[in-house]
């Protein structure tokens, strides 16, 4: 038997509280332990506790692999492992534990890498920022067939595109939950259904879309989305006393009630990046709650009061930069929006907003403000407004076509009661000229309504002859091909992987008619 704080540190020390009334613990309480949470500086006392089958293992310094062989060889018997915030770890080997069941791998930045037991069937895996390599996990589903997966949502539609491609990939979808940690550093998911996985890719998919056939540059996909996001989702400050998050707690919730928070914002615009293959990171910093700095002379305020903040990390041309969607949707309308902005910045300028922002991972930043920021802005409200312009003329005439069709279906059916009426009534009938009259007239509205429908069609196809070229292009890869039936293939595949919404499939269609 030995004292428990010589066993223990203060942290363990505490997780035993339900021995405070014995100073001393002997072998069998110790062996009686089942669940553990330590750190690595605790690890060395493993050896007290021979048959613990659930380890938590967390805080600061992270573990390297000759600690997990030393857990598996202290502990052959663990079934179910917690990693979390371990930032030093780029590389996780875990198959040293043979018997291991259930993995959670939660808040670990720089993780890149991970190997997993074989007879694990459940993982869950979300948060771990810089591990955004798409197809460990896509080989880990074809590995682990009989395995769960609780993912993070930020991976969902890369994943779902991957494993659509494949035919025995479509069945591996439904191993899948998709999670999304709910706030800060909190530790608690939201758990997506599957008709909210579906809204939200649906919606997605129509916003992208709609807008991306204009350019295949990653800049200026990148300026067209951030445009969007900061027209179309207002920033709330969870700081202030009337603001209620409630419908603003998950990336579902920012798209569908238009409204976003620290955290959310940025997964928000994470996603919709995700969508055109722009590779991005939520990165955490810390805020400041007065003036903090100036910018290009003007006092520099900040949104972000005493909370944790969330941004992102850009990747686009093979360089970093750092973008404050949220400040930026915020300060939008503000005088001083082009000096203060903070649309795709280098860690020296974020610094002017920021106390903090970690990333020792990340030497080198970018700065792409100034004229070319001014000109991409630009172009994007330009290609935003051209769009909506384009679709909104062919969404009207779609009425126009619709009504004018409508209103012709009506007159015949009026002008073939009136004619069986006519065929009833006698010529020198009173009646008979009067109805003769109405069946003229009728007669005459159904031409002018066939015309204005002729017309409404033609002046639509118009339209649609000055877009084609640019969703072919875009959208099949080239505008040469001329067999409608391998184009409607393409396109079906298109949308059922979300490339194209329902409704740029049905309008492209019509620009093959």
């Amino acid at each position: 038997m030995k004292h428990i704080s010589k066993i223990l540190s203060e942290e363990l020390s505490n997780k035993f509280s339900n021995f405070k009334s014995i100073e001393l613990l002997n072998d069998k309480e110790l062996e009686s332990v089942k669940s553990l949470r330590l750190s690595r500086n605790d690890i060395e006392y493993l050896n007290y506790f021979k048959n613990v089958e659930e380890l938590e293992l967390d805080i600061f310094p992270s573990i390297n692999r000759d600690d997990i062989e030393y857990i598996a060889s202290l502990l052959p018997d663990l079934k179910i492992l917690k990693i979390q915030e371990q930032n030093a770890i780029f590389e996780l080997d875990l198959s040293p534990l043979k018997k291991l069941e259930e993995l959670i791998l939660i808040h670990n930045d720089n993780l890149m890498k991970v190997t997993i037991p074989s007879n694990l069937n459940m993982l869950v895996f979300y948060d771990n920022k810089d591990f955004r390599d798409i197809y460990q996990i896509i080989d880990l589903l074809f590995k682990y067939p009989n395995c769960h997966f609780s993912l993070d949502i930020v991976y969902c539609i890369k994943v779902i595109r991957n494993l659509l491609n494949i035919e025995s990939g479509k069945e591996l979808i439904k191993n899948i939950t998709w999670v999304e940690s709910i706030g800060l550093r909190k530790y608690k998911t939201y758990e997506y259904t599957q008709e909210e996985i579906k809204y939200l890719i649906d919606y997605i998919t129509y916003v992208v879309s709609k807008y991306i056939f204009v350019t295949d540059e990653d800049y200026e996909k990148f300026g067209i989305l951030y445009k969007w996001m900061i027209d179309n989702i207002k920033f709330i400050n969870e700081d202030e006393e009337t603001t209620s998050m409630s419908y603003a707690n998950n990336i579902l919730e920012v798209f569908k009630y238009k409204t976003g928070g620290r955290l959310t914002f940025a997964k928000a615009f994470q996603f919709l990046l995700s969508f055109v293959d722009i590779d991005s990171a939520v990165v955490y910093s810390l805020g400041a709650s007065e003036t903090i700095g100036y910018y290009n002379g003007e006092k520099v305020y900040s949104l972000l009061g005493t909370s944790d903040y969330a941004l992102l990390r850009v990747l686009l041309d093979n360089k970093y930069y750092y973008a404050d969607i949220a400040w930026d949707s915020m300060v939008k309308d503000y005088k001083y929006f082009e000096k203060i902005k903070l649309f795709l910045v280098s860690r020296e300028e974020l610094k002017l907003r920021h106390k903090l922002v970690g990333e020792g991972n990340i030497e080198k930043t970018y700065s792409y403000n100034g004229d070319s920021a001014l000109d991409l802005i630009s172009f994007a409200d330009t290609r935003i407004r051209e769009v909506d312009e384009i679709l909104n003329d062919i969404d009207r005439e779609n009425i126009n076509i619709d009504s004018a069709y409508i209103n012709s279906k009506i007159l015949y059916k009026d002008l073939d009661i009136l004619s069986n009426k006519l065929n009833e009534l006698d010529e020198n009938d009173s009646q008979f000229r009067v109805v003769n009259k109405d069946i003229s007239r009728l007669k005459n509205e159904i031409d002018v309504v066939e015309a204005q429908h002729m017309r409404y069609i033609q002046l639509r196809e118009n339209i649609l002859k000055s877009y084609t070229g640019y969703l072919l292009e875009h959208y099949i890869g080239t505008t040469l091909l001329t067999n409608k039936d391998v184009i409607k293939e393409i396109l079906n595949v298109k949308k059922n992987n979300y490339v194209i919404s329902e409704y740029m499939f049905n309008l492209i269609n019509d620009c093959l008619k």
